[in-house]
């Protein structure tokens, strides 16, 4: 697995995937990005009320 950083505290992870039935890939890449610090960035901080901002 890799785990970076890029500009703006975006995150990402790459990494193997392995099927374990007949029915599955034999191997495949997973990429994950994660925006949780960008988005709330641009919004702001949510309020108690709020279930999405």
């Amino acid at each position: 697995m890799i785990w970076g950083e890029l500009p703006h505290a975006i995150e990402y992870n790459l990494g193997p995937g392995f099927g374990l039935t007949r029915g599955s890939d034999h191997v495949i890449v997973k990429f994950n990005l994660e925006l949780e610090r960008f988005v709330g960035a641009i919004f702001g901080q949510s309020s108690d009320k709020g279930w999405f901002f």
